[in-house]
């Protein structure tokens, strides 16, 4: 190689080189740091700061009352009342915030994006992404503690739903199954999931046009699963300006799954009776554990509550005066049967011309009959006691009850 080739090599591997040092010098990239280096290419996480500019992610709190998904993809100031609470990570779910608060009165909630705020402690107006003005509950219980979702999408304004679940349905039957609730479909975001017995769970969400869908679950002790129960949903719903408070009431459902009612058979004649289910001893139809031998023989005066799984049976009654027959014994969730033998009984043909399945109850005592009727079906020759003159009947999908003289023969429309 000549001198002149070779001097113009080592000039351009020097003018590479320090090009190359110039495109990635190392320094404090964050223009919010006090040691920001306006040069700098790549950052080598030396950065200094005021702490009026920047504030260190937050631990999430022990106990509180507030929950905050962050679902953007920048880091957030939280504030409450115009007092910063928590910086909070990008991605972070179910973030507790204890805030302090009166039932009384709506805290002001608002959350800025860090790359949008000059002051932490003082934010300007315009650095605010979004806010919620909401009641939130006291803290310590946490699943009834305020959930924000808060995602890139959101509005400046949020608005509320506030969800309640009751213990027990209007059959006052016990609610066994948690409940998921998703936005607008089966599919879609899952805003919360409750147990039976919440009530004002509040929720933040955009002004729009939704519909819940409830997906019911229900775990199983004994396989140590999760069953999918079954699903229900909200008519449309909609969040405004002049409506920004929704309240609603999450539906029970009915579902036979982990449930399980009782038979209750009151001797009252002076024979020992044999109790048959579809033929065979009660005892084998038993939804108990341990031995149950034996159960299936009542004395005399005597009686025995039967747990039997949720179906219907023909019941039959064996003694040395004779035998008896109950034809399309029902047995419902929760609910107690009785049937005194030794009594006298009436019989009763209802048609359900509906399309609606009905349960039957005694309007005196409040005692279920054992009598359910599905919809468009006919049962005949059902045996009610002697003393019972009306029906109180619910309408399981409409959920509310009505009333019906006895007469041996029943149309339901």
């Amino acid at each position: 190689m000549n001198k002149i080739a070779c001097k113009t090599a080592i000039i351009l591997l020097i003018f590479t080189t320090l090009y190359s040092c110039n495109e990635n010098k190392l320094g404090c990239t964050d223009k919010r740091a006090i040691n920001f280096d306006i040069d700098a290419t790549v950052d080598n996480g030396l950065c200094e700061y005021d702490f009026k500019y920047y504030i260190d992610i937050s631990e999430a709190d022990a106990i509180g009352n507030l929950f905050v998904n962050n679902n953007t993809n920048s880091i957030l100031y939280l504030y409450a009342d115009n007092v910063h609470l928590k910086t909070i990570d990008i991605g972070v779910e179910n973030y507790l915030v204890n805030v302090n608060t009166t039932s009384v009165s709506k805290t002001i909630l608002k959350v800025c994006k860090a790359q949008d705020v000059e002051d932490v402690l003082s934010p300007s107006s315009f650095s605010v992404f979004s806010n919620w003005n909401v009641n939130l509950p006291s803290t310590g219980v946490i699943e009834t503690a305020a959930i924000w979702n808060i995602s890139n999408a959101d509005p400046f304004e949020m608005g509320t739903i506030v969800l309640s679940y009751p213990n027990k349905d209007n059959l006052n039957i016990e609610n066994i199954y948690d409940v998921k609730i998703h936005l607008n479909s089966k599919t879609g975001t899952i805003i919360s999931s409750l147990p039976p017995g919440i009530s004002d769970k509040k929720i933040s969400l955009g002004i729009i046009n939704f519909t819940l869908y409830y997906n019911y679950l229900y775990f199983d002790e004994n396989s140590n699963s999760l069953i999918d129960v079954g699903w229900d949903n909200s008519s449309e719903l909609t969040i405004n300006e002049n409506n920004d408070i929704v309240e609603i009431d999450i539906p029970s459902i009915y579902s036979i799954i982990g449930r399980s009612g009782d038979l209750n058979i009151l001797n009252q004649s002076s024979y020992t009776i044999t109790v048959y289910a579809d033929g065979e001893l009660i005892e084998n139809s038993v939804s108990v554990t341990g031995s149950t031998d034996g159960i299936s023989q009542i004395e005399p005066f005597e009686s025995y509550v039967y747990e039997l799984p949720i179906k219907s049976f023909n019941i039959e009654i064996q003694s040395n005066s004779g035998n008896e027959l109950f034809s399309n014994v029902y047995v419902f969730p929760d609910k107690e049967i009785k049937l005194s033998i030794g009594s006298t009984f009436k019989e009763v043909t209802i048609s359900n011309l509906s399309n609606n399945t009905l349960l039957f109850f005694d309007q005196d005592s409040g005692d279920y009959l054992g009598l359910k009727v599905d919809a468009q079906t006919t049962i005949n020759d059902y045996k009610v006691m002697n003393g019972l003159s009306t029906f109180k009947i619910f309408n399981l999908e409409l959920n509310q009850y009505f009333y019906i003289d006895y007469t041996d023969f029943i149309t339901i429309n």
